[in-house]
């Protein structure tokens, strides 16, 4: 393209002014009073008023272009660091929110959104700034009548030129970000051993803690339980006899009402049974109930004569009683002890009850 744009001339005709002169631009003027002072310096001395007056504009046009220059071109690197800026720090904040969200997650997505609108306008930025410098260049290389020209065959190819050359800074620009990343990416995969390392020593010192934690916990517990034993002088060692049983209803007895309607069932059941016997009872125990029986008055009475031989069964009928009560009252015992509830648990549940 730059050597077909040489061979093409930027004008059809010379654009003139009024007066008869040629117009050209401040790039074109410079070069311009460059030959005028040459040759005026190889005519005159350099106190010539000639000489003067043209090293003064030379100078003015000279620092209105480098002035020119150099703002563009501040300004451009002032815009690049700080979308640049911008970039780094939407990458670092959307890999910060990478390792608690997921990457559906509106702020993931609003970041993303972020970084490619700001690469966008890094790309877009060079792209305009690589089209001027191509035409400032094109300005350099191609003669100093191109700044306006109206050849439209020299236009369009100059307008492929300043196209191809942004195009080409901006993808050396994306070249060398692709190429910090894939650095990036490269470190990362080196270190992921290493990290995968530490991740697990990490696991099982944590493990390690845990362990030691439930430990102390259950230490603790038991110190608890026998500093409450050694203060309540309740004993230097505890042992858990039965466990609880876990009720089949959540409901506890109305133990008073349980012993009203006891008593009360003794009182009738006993007062009930006197009766019953009495009044099925045939005997005559009095000499009373003789007389109104037979309704003939009762002359004498004579008591019961008790052998030695009925008295010997009545003592021997009564020991045999006791025995038998007394054996079941310890077979009971036995039977409670081993079947039910050991006797020790038992009466501490009485004393406790009692208040012992």
């Amino acid at each position: 393209l730059e050597s077909e744009l040489a061979q093409i001339e930027p004008y059809n005709a010379p654009l003139y002014s009024e007066t008869g002169e040629r117009l050209l631009g401040p790039a074109d003027r410079v070069k311009m009073l460059e030959t005028h002072y040459l040759s005026l310096i190889a005519l005159y001395s350099e106190s010539h008023p000639d000489v003067i007056r043209t090293k003064r504009e030379l100078e003015a046009l000279s620092q209105e272009l480098q002035a020119r220059n150099e703002s563009t071109e501040s300004n451009f690197e002032a815009k690049i660091v700080s979308l640049e800026t911008q970039l780094e720090a939407a990458e670092a904040e959307l890999q910060h929110q990478s390792e608690r969200y997921a990457p559906e997650h509106p702020d993931i997505r609003a970041l993303n959104a972020s970084i490619l609108a700001l690469r966008d306008a890094i790309e877009s930025s060079f792209r305009e700034h690589g089209a001027k410098k191509a035409q400032q260049r094109s300005a350099t290389q191609f003669g100093p009548q191109n700044k306006n020209a109206d050849n439209p065959a020299y236009v369009q190819l100059k307008t492929r030129l300043e196209a191809t050359l942004a195009d080409i800074q901006a993808l050396e620009k994306r070249r060398a970000t692709l190429i910090n990343r894939l650095s990036d990416f490269e470190s990362r995969i080196t270190s992921s051993p290493t990290v995968e390392k530490q991740y697990r020593a990490l696991t099982r010192d944590y493990d390690t803690a845990v362990a030691k934690y439930q430990e102390t916990k259950i230490k603790l517990a038991e110190a608890k339980m026998a500093e409450s034993l050694e203060t309540g002088k309740k004993g230097e060692r505890f042992t858990l006899i039965e466990p609880p049983l876990v009720p089949e209803e959540p409901i506890s007895p109305n133990r008073f009402m349980i012993l009203v309607l006891s008593l009360i069932l003794a009182v009738v059941g006993s007062g009930g049974l006197i009766i019953l016997l009495d009044n099925i009872d045939d005997r005559i125990n009095s000499p009373a109930e003789a007389e109104t029986m037979t309704e003939i008055p009762v002359l004498a009475t004579i008591p019961y004569i008790h052998t030695d031989q009925q008295l010997a069964d009545q003592q021997r009928l009564i020991r045999i009683t006791l025995v038998a009560v007394a054996g079941s009252l310890v077979s009971a015992m036995i039977s409670l002890h081993l079947f039910i509830k050991p006797l020790d648990v038992v009466i501490a549940i009485l004393m406790r009850r009692l208040g012992i």
